[in-house]
């Protein structure tokens, strides 16, 4: 995650130069670069051009077959429960237990959504007494203090990612267990954007990870991570736990069994 990284440092980066002047160095400039390739990445390779080097697609067996989640090889059924022969996962027709183990993540990170906001995510201990900082006052000192494009990108990947992740894979458990051919495909184009997206959450706990040590002066003001920062932490990871164990094939079967106890 190091383009996650770098966007944090970024912000830390502007956060400092309000009050202390620096400048970034060949290191920082060398994880920019990598950060840049990273993205790049993907745009100019796909991941199944690079399993199809590993090993060649099979021929399409016909009749009743099953896919591999991981590198989308198609197989004959016969094949059910043992190892891929490409990237060796094992193999099923759907993920096990996927609904139970979403819809449990899914509910652990709406529990947690409160305190996370509601919380300081860092403070500071001063002379004059203590500072708490939360997600939204972090947000406010941004556009007072003009990096209003800053607060943007805050605003985006640590409040309406997380809330997007939860209501979307809300949206998706219920039409699995009350399913509807409708909108059949935007849910799923759905599912793949909250696949990706989801690492981008870790902007404000990396933000914090790197503004303690560089604003803490012992004696004159010491930082502290807050109380809010574990339960964000666990928001980030619950949600990104509930996208990676969903199935959204399940969607499809769930739409098509409607269709046939109708047919």
């Amino acid at each position: 995650m190091s383009d996650v990284l770098v966007v944090a440092c970024f912000v830390a980066y502007m956060r400092i130069k309000v009050q202390l002047q620096g400048q970034v160095c060949w290191g920082g400039w060398c994880l920019i670069m990598v950060a840049i390739l990273q993205l790049l990445g993907p745009w100019c390779l796909s991941p199944h051009r690079i399993w199809r080097e590993i090993m060649p697609d099979r021929p399409d067996p016909g009749g009743d077959s099953i896919s591999c989640v991981t590198c989308n090889m198609i197989l004959p059924a016969s094949f059910l429960e043992r190892r891929c022969p490409r990237c060796w996962k094992r193999l099923h027709r759907r993920k096990p237990d996927a609904l139970v183990r979403t819809a449990a993540l899914v509910a652990a990170g709406y529990i947690l959504y409160f305190p996370a906001y509601y919380y300081p995510m860092s403070y500071t201990l001063q002379p004059g007494g203590v500072q708490y900082v939360t997600i939204i006052d972090g947000v406010r000192d941004l556009i007072n203090a003009g990096f209003w494009y800053l607060a943007i990108i805050i605003i985006i990947a640590s409040i309406l990612i997380p809330l997007l992740k939860l209501t979307g894979l809300s949206w998706m458990l219920i039409r699995v267990r009350f399913p509807s051919k409708r909108r059949l495909v935007l849910r799923t184009r759905v599912f793949h954007i909250i696949h990706r997206i989801g690492r981008w959450s870790n902007v404000d706990p990396f933000i914090v990870a790197l503004m303690a040590p560089l604003f803490s002066f012992p004696g004159v003001a010491d930082v502290y991570v807050g109380k809010a920062a574990l339960p964000f932490a666990l928001v980030v990871a619950c949600t990104m736990l509930a996208a990676r164990s969903f199935d959204s094939r399940l969607m499809w079967d769930a739409a098509q069994s409607q269709e046939d106890s109708h047919g």
